[in-house]
């Protein structure tokens, strides 16, 4: 997942939850490690809960990575950025796509609604 939002929050927790290995890139280290030990610590899964429960290591489903290290493990990358971000990831992040990877966005173009203005439902 690029990204280290409430959308990437939501769908790393989900998919982590299912079972799927999860990589968090964002343009801030920080800011992806944040999200990864929050989904982690919310499944009680990482290095915060081997800590707390003091027995073997729980598997880490969710790990903080660089951009760069998430598309290149991915089988599909899910951006989860604002829409200014995306042609310039998409560019940049050719170099490290494995064969057969997938894209997908839940970017919203249309950006927050705006007092005095309409969205459709």
């Amino acid at each position: 997942i690029i990204g280290a939002g409430a959308m990437a929050a939501a769908l790393g927790g989900g998919w982590a939850a299912a079972g799927h290995e999860v990589h968090i890139g964002a343009r801030s280290a920080d800011a992806a490690r944040a999200l990864a030990a929050e989904i982690n610590a919310i499944r009680g899964a990482g290095p915060e809960a081997d800590r707390a429960s003091g027995t073997a290591a729980a598997p880490v489903d969710v790990r903080a990575a660089t951009i760069g290290e998430a598309i290149a493990f991915a089988d599909v990358v899910l951006f989860a950025v604002p829409v200014s971000a995306l042609p310039d990831l998409k560019h940049n992040s050719r170099p490290e796509l494995r064969d057969g990877c997938c894209f997908a966005s839940v970017t919203d173009a249309t950006g927050p609604p705006r007092a005095g203005s309409t969205h459709p439902p």
